[in-house]
């Protein structure tokens, strides 16, 4: 057996358990919450999994994940479940420099380039081996363009949009993608760079403007098929942002009518997350005033560590990927997932570099492992069903979290109704039981299944040292004929449950 064979059986026995998981409830003291689900009343029909996206920064992303030309396949195992999931590539910051004319041809003859941040490296995993990926964990891709030029060279926007033209046309002819975009094409779209209104470049929109219409008018007379994405203004939360809304009124005003959606990067807990979630609707409403079937990509999004008064930013680096971490990227997740006009939303990010890595990589004995954020992440994507429908519920008294609530439950039924689960984060230490109760009708007898991820405190998190201290655990049981069941959520958890 393969050591990879090993570590995936090890890592199945280690989060799969037996059992209901109501240690935790019972006690008498604890309170019973309430949700009305109505299945018949469909809120988002056909939710996106590209919503289960991440964003891959090059050179963080092949230095642990890739080896001998190829992705390693305990990477591919561990993204499987998120099937249809949407990745971006560059990255972020990597993608103003990107140069990908030195990503492509044999590895042996590719030069070094700017990544990020002063570091550079030869792009082993380039635009071929990127479309390879995504092919095979059966993905989406989300492609930012460079609107720059070569690191610390800024060209023209005419060579800029001549060599996205030549970009694309390399993708269509030379990938496994062998499209740009369309139905059936598994490039889902191309970003128009990313944050160029923040430093180094500090473009104003009218700059931005000029170089992204550039690429646009270049490119869609010849593939008309292709969707792009005009990056928004960034960190609205921010002072030096505090006229976002003009600034993205001035980039639909100038693209709307060629330009299909707008990207919003929310960075929370420093802001609640339904102060992230009133961003993303307000950049769709924004471009939605300019254009019909207006769509928002959230192309980045994460925890922000906490910046310690007098320590090292990386001593709260646990707070991006630890268990906190993953209840607030669920809760934002949940919080955007009924807004009709999300299309995307990539996690940040898929690498082994700074405070955001959903897989971590032991240096030491070249191992991979997940982070609290992945498992979270996988406990929605298994109970992630065809459409959003309508809850009811109260939230238990003396919430704890800033937003104002302690707990968020969304509500899904599939296609035909014959499945139906209720996906949710409980923000209190404290456990919970829940009562769903079904308003459209009894639901019919079978097995049902509970998962959850949770722990004493949201510090706990993944190290080389306890790489499954936080892991998905699930129970089934089997339930009659009902109209209502009970369930026991543990406290600081992400959880899912899947009903007949």
């Amino acid at each position: 057996m393969s050591r990879f064979g090993e570590a995936a059986i090890f890592w199945t026995a280690l989060s799969v358990s037996t059992g209901v998981l109501a240690d935790e409830c019972q006690s008498g003291d604890v309170q019973e919450v309430s949700i009305e689900v109505d299945t018949s009343k469909v809120i988002r029909a056909d939710a996106p999994k590209e919503l289960f996206g991440f964003n891959l920064p090059w050179r963080d992303f092949q230095l642990g994940y890739f080896r001998a030309g190829t992705v390693r396949p305990e990477l591919l195992e561990w993204l499987a479940p998120f099937k249809g999931a949407s990745y971006r590539y560059p990255g972020g910051t990597p993608s103003n420099w990107f140069e990908w004319r030195k990503s492509v041809g044999p590895i042996a003859q590719r030069t070094v380039v700017h990544a990020d941040f002063e570091r550079y490296a030869v792009p082993a995993f380039g635009l071929a081996e990127f479309a390879d990926f995504v092919t095979a964990v059966k993905g989406r891709a989300l492609l930012t363009l460079n609107l720059v030029g070569p690191y610390k060279n800024v060209q023209s926007p005419e060579v800029v949009a001549t060599d996205t033209l030549e970009m694309l046309s390399y993708v269509k002819s030379q990938t496994s993608f062998g499209c740009v975009g369309g139905a059936g094409c598994s490039v889902m779209a191309w970003e128009l760079g990313n944050e160029l209104d923040w430093a180094p470049f500090l473009w104003p929109a009218t700059a931005y403007l000029k170089r992204a219409g550039a690429v646009v008018s270049a490119v869609s007379p010849v593939m008309p098929e292709v969707t792009w994405v005009a990056n928004g203004k960034t960190s609205p939360w921010d002072a030096r942002s505090a006229n976002y809304a003009s600034y993205n009124q001035t980039l639909a005003s100038g693209m709307a009518d060629k330009v299909q959606g707008i990207a919003v990067h929310p960075y929370y807990d420093g802001i609640s997350v339904p102060s992230a979630a009133k961003y993303v609707a307000d950049y769709g409403k924004t471009w939605a005033a300019a254009r019909a079937g207006a769509k928002v990509f959230v192309t980045e999004h994460a925890r922000w560590p906490a910046q310690p008064a007098n320590a090292r930013w990386e001593s709260n680096w646990y707070q991006a990927t630890g268990l906190g971490g993953a209840i607030s990227s669920v809760d934002f997740l949940l919080g955007i997932l009924g807004n009709a006009q999300v299309a995307s939303a990539n996690w940040h990010a898929l690498g082994v570099e700074g405070p955001w890595q959903l897989i971590r990589w032991n240096k030491t004995n070249d191992f991979l492992y997940p982070s609290p954020v992945y498992w979270g992440l996988r406990t929605v994507r298994e109970a992630y069903l065809e459409h959003v429908v309508q809850t009811r519920y109260s939230q238990p008294a003396g919430a704890s979290y800033t937003g104002g609530y302690d707990l968020r439950l969304v509500g899904m039924s599939s296609a035909s109704a014959q499945s139906a689960s209720v996906i949710g984060i409980n923000r209190n230490a404290k456990p919970y039981k829940l009562r769903i109760v079904w308003t459209a009708g009894g639901r019919k007898a079978g097995g049902a299944v509970l998962r959850s991820i949770s722990g004493l405190s949201e510090s706990e998190d993944n190290t080389d040292a306890a790489p499954q201290r936080v892991i998905m655990k699930t129970s089934s049981k089997t339930l009659s004929m009902r109209s209502s069941s009970l369930w026991c959520v543990p406290g600081y958890a992400v959880f899912s449950i899947v009903e007949p």
